[in-house]
């Protein structure tokens, strides 16, 4: 990301190295932009629709301008509220920044800016390249190139009222009043109000400050009763002092505390972290409940961020598929029902031939707290796919029967049983249950702060652990 700076002196060229910045003598945003054609289509946009933009563009201003692949994948509208969310309403160095600007947009919505490693981010967009201008009436100017466009969040109506100050608050209990295509949090919002939404409770959402939201949809509440949603459940889907935007993707994903991490209210100590992470192409979100309590168990929830990065005047809200911290589904529903691939794509190879053992499935259906062990999709691929098949068919019950264990509580990964054995051989061991008549042992140990299992000679390495499920 050390990029040459270029000062254009008259008297040759200074080559400086510093981020990304060039200055050039007396050139405007538009010409500037005219000469670049991987972002001719921002520039086509910009010169031309007709609007308020026009006139900014011969002042003071600063101008994000996304690249023609980042207009591609946008499918928004790209009117003029689109233009002026990328304008900024003087010039501005990127030392001048601090953590937050306001776009020119009505309402004057934010677009925060973080320095990460050296890479200069605006909302979730990377900063590519930067240049100081001057407009033609030699008005200082400064273009950011950027790699995604900055999505505003616009209301349906265009009464400028309604662009004023939009909180997370506005988008969680009228979330029909906004361009958000065709999502809702209304179910969300009608459980928060019986919470006591607006009556001293969940004051972040309408709060100033910076915090990122996690709202479930509607269709989140299609096989799940509202009542799970408890007062802790709802804190924990927020995060105070983060913006957890879905870009860039880190290598090492870190958690954060969400605002029910250290919640001192009543007797309590249901503690929830929360962390982005983009598996496959799709942001996710998980939670993990580090410390539970009777009415919400240890264990991580992921849940698929549908709508993200969405910029509020007190932080940024993700819209989710699925609430937090509630082990709503079964082990039977997580593997052994036909949406198994569709929801949780990471079990989608296991599941497939556990579906083929209609007796163990049934047994899974009955079990109150049993622990399973999935192998990840890839773990499939160390043969060919007739090869598997042909060796978990001849001996499908034992094989499976290994992946299987019910011997309550559900084994986590630091159970003491696990971190502190027993038994004289260092190792912490449960029998295989299945089939009945197996003979067959599963060895659990940690190695390098890694959980490992042994069944039939096998030895694994647990990659993910302590996915939850209401039964284990």
């Amino acid at each position: 990301s050390m990029v040459g700076v270029v000062l254009n002196s008259g008297i040759g060229l200074i080559l400086i190295m510093g981020l990304g910045l060039q200055f050039t003598a007396a050139e405007s945003i538009l010409e500037m932009l005219g000469r670049r054609t991987q972002y001719s289509k921002f520039t086509d946009l910009l010169k031309t629709k007709e609007g308020l933009h026009t006139a900014y563009l011969d002042n003071y201003v600063t101008v994000f301008a996304p690249s023609n692949d980042a207009m591609d994948m946008f499918q928004g509208i790209k009117d003029e509220n689109f233009i002026l969310n990328h304008m900024v309403s003087s010039a501005i160095a990127t030392a001048e920044m601090g953590e937050r600007l306001t776009s020119l947009m009505p309402g004057h919505p934010p677009i925060w800016v973080r320095m990460i490693t050296s890479n200069l981010y605006v909302n979730q967009a990377r900063v590519v390249f930067t240049f100081a201008l001057e407009s033609s009436s030699g008005k200082k100017q400064f273009l950011y190139l950027i790699d995604s466009v900055l999505e505003p969040l616009v209301p349906t109506d265009d009464k400028i009222e309604d662009f004023v100050d939009i909180k997370a608050g506005d988008l969680l209990t009228n979330s029909g009043s906004y361009k958000i295509g065709d999502f809702s949090t209304k179910k969300f919002a009608e459980r928060l109000l019986t919470l006591g939404l607006g009556k001293g409770n969940f004051t972040e959402f309408n709060s100033f400050g910076k915090f990122t939201f996690f709202l479930p949809i509607d269709s989140a509440f299609e096989n799940l009763t509202l009542s799970t949603i408890d007062y802790e459940v709802v804190r924990a889907h927020m995060v105070p002092d983060r913006l957890m935007f879905t870009k860039p993707q880190k290598r090492r994903v870190e958690s954060m505390p969400t605002v029910q991490y250290n919640a001192s209210r009543g007797s309590s100590n249901l503690r929830v972290m929360a962390k982005v992470f983009v598996k496959d192409n799709v942001p996710m979100v998980e939670s993990q409940t580090v410390v539970g309590t009777k009415a919400h168990k240890r264990g991580t929830v992921d849940a698929k961020i549908v709508l993200a990065n969405i910029p509020v005047q007190n932080g940024i809200v993700h819209l989710i598929d699925r609430p937090l911290v509630v082990m709503a589904a079964t082990l039977w529903e997580h593997l052994c029902t036909e949406k198994t691939g569709k929801h949780n794509m990471r079990f989608r190879d296991f599941a497939k031939y556990l579906q083929k053992s209609p007796k163990l499935c049934e047994r899974i259906n009955k079990t109150s707290d049993a622990t399973l062990l999935v192998p990840t999709n890839e773990a499939f691929r160390f043969l060919s796919a007739s090869e598997m098949d042909g060796k978990i068919s001849a001996d499908a019950e034992r094989i499976l029967g290994l992946h299987f264990i019910e011997h309550p509580p559900a084994i986590l990964a630091d159970d003491v049983r696990v971190t502190n054995p027993q038994d004289d051989s260092g190792m912490f061991s449960v029998p295989a249950l299945f089939p009945e008549d197996s003979e067959e042992r599963v060895w659990f140990w940690n190695k390098d702060g890694k959980l490992h299992v042994d069944g039939g000679g096998i030895e694994a390495e647990v990659v993910e652990a302590n996915v939850g499920a209401s039964n284990g």
